[in-house]
């Protein structure tokens, strides 16, 4: 799998394992979407660090966003 041929990546989840995956990409520099139900998920301070706020969405999960994406990562 060539992660860089998706286009629409979410990573579903802001604990340990979503945020593991959001470095991961982010180190490969890879666009994607992180989307947690929280409003103040475990790894949000740390992800900020490195990913824009517009593409953090927080509070719900997106069913329009889940439902364009290409590739889906749950955590």
């Amino acid at each position: 799998m060539n992660l860089a041929e998706y286009k629409n990546i979410v990573i579903v989840g802001l604990g340990k394992t979503g945020t593991s995956c959001c470095k991961f990409l982010h180190g490969l520099n890879i666009n994607f979407i992180v989307n947690d139900s929280r409003t103040n998920p475990p790894g949000l301070a740390e992800v900020q660090t490195f990913l824009p706020q517009d593409r953090i969405i927080l509070g719900q999960f997106e069913k329009t966003l889940l439902l364009k994406a290409d590739l889906v990562i749950l955590s």
